[in-house]
């Protein structure tokens, strides 16, 4: 998605922004940031082939579609070439300030722009998904575009550990994919928890074999347990599986593509614990901090998430849930047998004493560190 802003401030005349989706909601919620905070916005962008998600009512211009299944390089081609077409002439010879979100875009585009006129989002490490040489380019080469960037935005503290470990960088913010604020607004009741009847739910893109795994499990051995999701799943490893066990289960059921925040509410009224199991062997998401966590922790809803990973460590430390071994069908079905209502309501009562201003999104901070160095 490209998007222009206009700044307010004398400063910097032009901020122009790009990422890859229309209807992603971190994505939308910071657009409404920068309008929040006197941008004149301005916004172009790719649709993604398949993304059934409620449409948002900013106005903007579609470059094109990126469709699933292409290629890393053929999509680096695609959108680079799209981008120098249908955008560069546009800002030529003006005083600008571009925002990538995601290594797609910055990929593709980070080297059209001068060092230090650039600001680039990162929301997962994609690049370490790849093995041997082609990840080490990678690596080095988001290194590369982290270290000539006016300022890097990192969505999990996890990033900047691996990155940079303890050592600090003066052109990293982290900003944790939190709650929008809007939800302060929404009321949501609370259920009682009865464990003939156990609601566990599901939020966001279904994707991964842990998932589709735990799925099974409640399927076959749990009658008592229900499983609701709500999302889509463009995973092409687990769609076919998946909406099978949709369209045949008694117990796990599918809900269709969900309004955030607007739905959350409902959702998490109907709803005693949260599954965010991400596999421990996938590299690119072991340094994740989803938008799950901060939700479960806000509706007060235990989580479930993998042992061993960033999440999960972070799951224990602050005891708002379950760090399982999420890698084979046994250690699955141990778990759920011996899950008992006392440690449910234990994390529950820890969900309950943090701070609700804990999981909401608050970006002010950045938007100070910006106005100071433009």
């Amino acid at each position: 998605m490209l998007l222009y802003i206009k700044c307010s401030v004398a400063k910097m005349k032009e901020i122009v922004f790009i990422a890859g989706t229309t209807k992603q909601p971190r994505v939308l919620r910071r657009i409404q940031d920068f309008i929040d905070h006197g941008y004149k916005v301005h916004v172009f962008a790719f649709e993604r082939e398949g993304d059934k998600r409620s449409s948002s009512d900013l106005e903007m211009t579609v470059l094109g579609s990126i469709e699933s299944g292409k290629d890393y390089f053929t999509r680096m081609k695609y959108i680079r070439s799209t981008i120098k077409k249908e955008v560069l002439h546009l800002f030529k010879d003006k005083d600008v300030l571009y925002y990538m979100f995601g290594f797609d875009m910055a990929s593709a585009c980070s080297s059209l722009f001068p060092q230090g006129k650039y600001i680039f989002e990162l929301a997962d490490l994609q690049e370490l998904n790849y093995s041997g040489i082609v990840r080490k380019i990678l690596v080095a080469w988001n290194r590369l575009i982290m270290n000539r960037s006016f300022e890097t935005v990192l969505t999990s503290e996890g990033f900047k550990e691996y990155y940079f470990g303890d050592k600090h960088v003066g052109n990293i913010s982290v900003l944790p994919n939190k709650l929008n604020r809007r939800v302060k607004e929404l009321d949501f009741p609370q259920k009682e928890l009865n464990m003939k009847c156990l609601q566990i739910g599901f939020t966001g893109a279904i994707r991964f074999f842990t998932v589709l795994r735990f799925a099974e499990v409640v399927d076959k051995f749990f009658p008592n347990i229900e499983l609701h999701f709500y999302g889509q799943c463009n995973d092409v490893d687990i769609k076919e599986d998946i909406e099978k066990l949709f369209a045949q289960s008694n117990n796990v059921f599918y809900h269709g593509v969900f309004k955030n925040p607007d739905d959350l509410p409902e959702i998490y009224s109907r709803t005693d614990m949260i599954l965010a199991l991400y596999p421990s062997d996938k590299m690119g998401v072991i340094y994740a901090e989803p938008n799950k966590l901060y939700e479960a922790i806000y509706y007060e809803k235990p989580i479930i998430v993998s042992e061993n990973i960033f999440l999960g460590n972070k799951v224990e430390r602050l005891n708002v849930g379950f760090a399982i071994d999420g890698s084979n069908e046994e250690s699955i079905r141990k778990f759920l047998i011996s899950l008992t209502e006392e440690e449910i309501k234990g994390k529950k009562a820890a969900c309950e004493k943090m701070d609700k201003d804990y999981s909401i999104d608050d970006s002010s901070a950045f938007f100070e560190k910006i106005a100071k160095k433009l």
